[in-house]
């Protein structure tokens, strides 16, 4: 494979013999500045030129006058100048800046792109990006390519969102301005569309983000359909924009609570792509909490409204791996069903009664015994009712774990597998394992509505009352709801 050629510089030498016939010299010495390397002697001299009116923008190219013409040969060394500037990858002189202005203001669109792009980058003052919006306004206007035009939109978007001219950020300005770049089909357009929707977002304000969910779809169906990109898209930022808009659209279906967005897509989404440059390695346990979260209180409930379906159904929510069937067992005065372990399939048996883990009862010895007369030596126990307990900054939610003889106390967070739950149970509560607990008490309160009759989807307060139950904290809608749960 051939290595890609580096630009040439421009060939101010060849130039010449097209000036040579022309009344006003200065060209020629403009030019012969320029083959010196003196770019800015060139510049200004030609800006000089171009001010005093010496050149006319040809009107029809099939059919041109020798002073139309010449403006093409104008145009031509202007262009050549404007690219060595370019190549020197340094910003961009007073007297670059003032020939860009100078050929655009003369009829020269092209340049006008250039002259705002050298205002506004990185301009800090009112005055120059006033003047780099007209320039932009007029390469807007005046592209004749999808490539140029959403080029010199997102280019221009800056200036309003970050209010250069007025003082004042404009976000829903320049998601519109975007937007059109967008609609051109720049992926650039689209994936800033949607960034500037997710600001707008964080400030408290959700009514972009169905805008900006729309157009970071676009991005993935153009990939998924390989699509071809416009200039701006350039080969060496495509795959990193894929990652962006990936990461960006799963946090915009697992934060905003509105309509349009799913947390368990943004969750599967999340969980495809890897951490960003910088990002905080908090960030994505964060998210994931958040998502399942939302999940939870999502869920719909079963149509069996019994404590054992009530656990059944949110272990399933969660991602545990349960058996269809759930068997009730009044010789146990309880309900069970089989979890899919690493270790094979497991019982997970929850009693009609409220039980505070890790304190020794009657019923469960007798459950034991039943178990290991069947041949089961460890096994699951949850209560009817779920309690919780916050422990160093975490929440607890604890369900029992049988093995032999010995019950032990294990932690169930919206992350937690069976697996996490068994290696992680103990004997004393306080030497549980922290990584597999919640932010909140979504698990407890989601079971405890729904044996109170309610639906999750309805509505489920995070900030519920709860009384106390010994050392564990009890989720319940009333004080009167509270004194009908049966205990052991």
């Amino acid at each position: 494979m051939a290595r890609p050629t580096k630009p040439m510089f421009p060939d101010f030498e060849g130039f010449l013999p097209m000036f040579k016939d022309r009344a006003d010299n200065r060209w020629g010495k403009a030019l012969t500045f320029a083959k010196l390397g003196n770019l800015d002697a060139a510049a200004q001299l030609i800006t000089t030129i171009l001010r005093e009116g010496q050149t006319t923008p040809p009107s029809n190219l099939q059919s041109v006058t020798m002073s139309e013409l010449d403006s093409i040969t104008d145009h031509l060394a202007v262009n050549a100048i404007s690219n060595a500037y370019a190549m020197r990858n340094k910003p961009m002189p007073k007297a670059a800046i003032e020939l860009f202005c100078a050929a655009a203001d003369v009829g020269y669109p092209d340049m006008a792109y250039n002259a705002a792009n050298a205002l506004a980058f990185p301009s800090k003052s009112i005055e120059s990006n006033l003047r780099a919006q007209k320039y932009f306004l007029i390469a807007i206007d005046a592209a004749t390519t999808p490539s140029a035009k959403a080029a010199a939109l997102v280019n221009y978007a800056p200036i309003i969102r970050d209010g250069q001219i007025s003082g004042q950020p404009d976000w829903p300005g320049a998601i519109g301005i975007y937007e059109q770049a967008a609609e051109l089909g720049l992926l650039t357009g689209m994936f800033n569309t949607a960034n500037v929707s997710m600001w707008v977002f964080e400030k408290g304000d959700d009514r972009f983000i169905e805008k900006g969910i729309f157009w970071l779809g676009k991005i993935l169906e153009h990939y998924r359909e390989d699509k071809d990109f416009l200039d701006m898209d350039q080969p060496e930022t495509r795959d990193q924009l894929l990652e962006n808009a990936k990461n960006l659209l799963a946090r915009m279906h697992i934060q905003a609570e509105c309509s349009g967005t799913d947390p368990a897509y943004g969750l599967q989404l999340l969980r495809s792509t890897k951490p960003e440059h910088g990002e905080s390695p908090l960030l994505r346990p964060w998210l994931t909490e958040r998502a399942m979260t939302r999940i939870v209180m999502n869920m719909a409930p079963p149509a069996l409204r019994t404590p054992g379906n009530h656990w059944h159904s949110l272990l399933k929510t969660i991602g545990w791996d349960v058996h269809d069937e759930v068997i009730s067992r009044p010789d146990m005065d309880a309900e069970l069903f089989m979890v899919v372990t690493t270790e094979g399939p497991m019982p997970f048996v929850v009693m009609s009664s409220l039980f505070s883990p890790g304190e020794r009862y009657e019923l469960l010895d007798a459950i034991q015994g039943f178990m290991l007369e069947a041949g089961l030596e460890k096994f699951f126990i949850a209560p009817s009712h779920a309690v919780f307990k916050a422990f160093k900054g975490r929440v607890h939610t604890p369900i029992m774990v049988s093995v032999g003889d010995q019950f032990k106390i294990g932690t169930l967070g919206l992350t937690s597998t069976p697996k996490n739950v068994i290696a992680n149970a103990k004997v004393e509560f306080e030497a549980t394992d922290l990584r597999f607990t919640s932010d909140s008490c979504v698990i407890s309160i989601a079971i405890n509505r729904m044996n109170e009759g309610d639906d999750p989807r309805q509505g489920l307060d995070l900030g519920s009352m709860w009384a106390g139950f010994g050392p564990w904290c009890l989720p319940i809608k009333t004080k009167e709801s509270g004194s009908k749960i049966k205990t052991l």
